[in-house]
């Protein structure tokens, strides 16, 4: 930034036509090259700086934002055969995504130090198994204990390779033969991010409804190379069970319809097959990425 290094006029002192002028000239030098980028913290902002044309580049301390909505009310989109082994991105309306591409460079890049702070909703309408009980039907069966049983949302990004896991956080999108376990913990394999639905509702003799509506949020701060982020999108899983072990934690994919899952214990799925149709209404996601240490 521009500095006004000239000495201050002290009391006493003759000041003349071209000391007062250097002053002035040295003034409309320095603050015609302030602007948002080269102020950074000293308080001053676009509310303070008269009018010119700002950078399409990165801000301070805000980078970029932007939110989506599928727009599609409660009219929902079918994802069938679920039985946790396999994630689904949701696409149902329009858009699905935020998309980033377009932007200079090809999408917004994090350098060491930047947050992206990820927000997201989720209306789960309802599912096909309308007997659905977390207890079981038989409270007398010694399998018959109630479980954690539902839908996970999270999010994903796409930094030049495809949807990918965000760093730190467990893959959830990978997939997997029942029964498998996806340890979590709290360094490399976090659920920060992870929005939790119970698939307990109200029921009529095809349909379980929910009718939730859930939200996730998530904050990652960038270390690092540079990456460049040109998509963000929410994926679900489910039904899984989440467990917990003594010291190990783990969202868990079970063989359903067999052993506490049976008919003798919790019997999940009622209908006795292997898999069951999730339907989704709307869906929301907004981002925003903040300049940090960089």
């Amino acid at each position: 930034m521009s500095k006004i290094i000239n000495d201050n006029f002290i009391a006493g002192e003759t000041v003349s036509l071209a000391d007062t002028n250097a002053k002035f000239s040295d003034i409309e030098t320095a603050t015609a090259t302030i602007n948002e980028q080269n102020v950074r913290s000293e308080g001053v902002d676009r509310r303070t700086l008269k009018a010119h044309t700002y950078s399409t580049g990165r801000m301070e301390p805000l980078v970029y934002m932007d939110y989506f909505s599928n727009g599609v009310g409660t009219s929902a989109g079918a994802y069938n055969n679920q039985s946790g082994e396999a994630a689904f991105p949701l696409l149902n309306g329009s858009p699905t995504e935020l998309d980033w591409t377009g932007l200079a460079g090809g999408g917004v890049t994090l350098t060491a130090g930047d947050i992206i702070r990820i927000h997201f909703s989720v209306f789960l309408t309802k599912h096909d198994d309308p007997g659905y009980d977390p207890a079981g039907p038989d409270s007398s069966s010694p399998l018959n204990q109630s479980d954690a049983v539902g839908l996970v949302f999270f999010p994903m990004w796409d930094i030049g390779a495809g949807y990918a896991s965000i760093t730190n956080q467990v893959n959830l999108n990978s997939t997997v033969t029942a029964p498998h376990s996806f340890t979590i913990d709290g360094s490399t394999n976090r659920t920060d991010g992870v929005a939790w639905v119970s698939l307990e509702g109200w029921s009529d003799v095809n349909f379980m409804y929910p009718a939730r509506m859930v939200h996730g949020m998530l904050c990652y701060k960038h270390s690092g190379a540079n990456i460049t982020i040109e998509k963000l999108r929410i994926h679900g899983r489910g039904p899984v069970v989440y467990q917990n072990t003594g010291a190990v934690r783990s969202i868990h994919v079970p063989v359903w319809g067999a052993g506490r899952y049976g008919n003798l214990g919790l019997d999940i799925p009622t209908d006795h097959l292997p898999n069951i149709n999730i339907y989704v209404a709307a869906f929301q996601m907004a981002a925003t990425v903040l300049r940090g240490d960089s």
